[in-house]
């Protein structure tokens, strides 16, 4: 599948993967400081975005989007930076296919499942997005208003709002490809593993405010990552590039350029 990207900069290349809502915009700051001194790709995932639908939403089917835009692109050496469901991506995608890889940034998730409970919390949000009536509401506005009572938390109401899109006639829809993600949801519970470690130089940050990536975890990240350095942004949480951009931007810089 050929994914929907913006490109930006010069240099070498730094592929960026969103994680699940998310879009390639979710990405634009700290990509734009990213590209003074490197070529940034930012993708939209399959069924995200402005990326095709396909009722295939695996991790296997990610990882050869993923080869198939590198291949594409005639990537070489790339780094290769991905959050939540984008950085699980990434580790696959690092161990089966490391040899065009010069190094990995892993954005607030682990290897092994440890978010079980997010589940049905996801679950109930993909349902509240399926239930509004876009034949009545026709305005974000609106579409916030009916969202508030399943989806309280103002900031994910905001976050998700953004995949909201116009149709030819100006209807509202969403760029999102719900029944797919909500059919494939347990593929969010699967781990990442590998008898061959990736060999290359990784990078894990984590929300200081973030359960993503536990502090048992640290022993077993290497297994996978023997050169792993594990690195936590203070006050963030989950989507820590944007409660903290200019530190995950410092963070990203600071290790792609250390030789």
């Amino acid at each position: 599948m050929r994914l929907d990207f913006k490109k930006m900069g010069g240099g070498k290349p730094i592929i960026i993967m969103h994680g699940l809502f998310g879009a390639s915009d979710n990405w634009l700051t700290v990509g734009k400081k990213l590209a003074d001194h490197n070529s940034v790709y930012l993708l939209d995932l399959r069924n995200h975005g402005q990326s095709p639908h396909s009722d295939d939403f695996s991790f296997n089917g990610m990882v050869e989007d993923l080869l198939e835009f590198r291949s594409d692109h005639n990537l070489e050496n790339i780094s290769l930076v991905g959050h939540s469901l984008g950085g699980k991506i990434a580790m696959k995608y690092a161990l089966r296919f490391p040899r065009h890889l010069d190094k990995l940034v892993i954005v607030d998730i682990s290897p092994i499942d440890r978010n079980s409970s997010n589940i049905q919390f996801i679950v109930n949000i993909i349902q509240a997005m399926k239930t509004l009536d876009f034949t009545i509401i026709k305005s974000r506005k609106q579409a916030d208003e009916s969202l508030m009572q399943e989806i309280p938390n103002l900031a994910i109401r905001q976050f998700l709002l953004k995949n909201l899109t116009r149709e030819k006639d100006n209807s509202l829809t969403w760029k999102l490809n719900l029944s797919a993600i909500e059919q494939n949801i347990q593929i969010l519970r699967e781990g990442v593993f590998s008898k061959k470690p990736f060999s290359g130089p990784t990078l894990f940050l984590r929300g200081g405010n973030s359960d993503y990536i536990p502090l048992q975890d640290e022993e077993l990240i290497p297994q996978l990552f023997p050169y792993a350095k594990i690195a936590t942004i203070a006050g963030a949480g989950h989507w820590v590039h944007a409660d903290a951009p200019v530190e995950v931007t410092n963070q990203i810089l600071s290790f792609l350029s250390n030789k």
